[in-house]
């Protein structure tokens, strides 16, 4: 195998590894967070704290999106220096909701 084929192959073989880590990002805060949930929505949270449900949801699901987009053009290589502080807010979004979900959670009683 020539020199160049070699040095492409690498190069290929990095980049897919580094998608690899924004799948998976992908898949734990936009699917098994988000069905965790949905799953304490319709379990412990009472239908009075309709607003704050409101707000968790729709931060979690921008800050998710916001977050696999970032990540998938982060690790491309795209934009760096400028998504460092975006997928930062990002990240604290996603903690935003998750400190949400701990207050909708707690003062409810365990099942229906």
């Amino acid at each position: 195998m020539p020199l160049s084929e070699c040095a492409w192959a690498s190069t290929w073989q990095r980049r897919k590894t580094t998608v690899f880590i924004a799948h998976a990002h992908i898949l734990l805060v936009g699917f098994v967070v988000s069905f965790v949930y949905g799953l304490i929505h319709k379990l412990w949270v009472v239908a009075d704290s309709r607003a704050a449900a409101t707000v968790q949801f729709y931060l979690h699901q921008l800050s998710a999106l916001v977050m696999g987009v970032g990540l998938m053009l982060f690790y491309g290589g795209l934009f760096q220096e400028t998504l460092d502080p975006i997928l930062a807010v990002s990240a604290f979004g996603v903690l935003g909701a998750a400190a949400l979900m701990v207050y909708l959670s707690s003062g409810t009683r365990l099942l229906r």
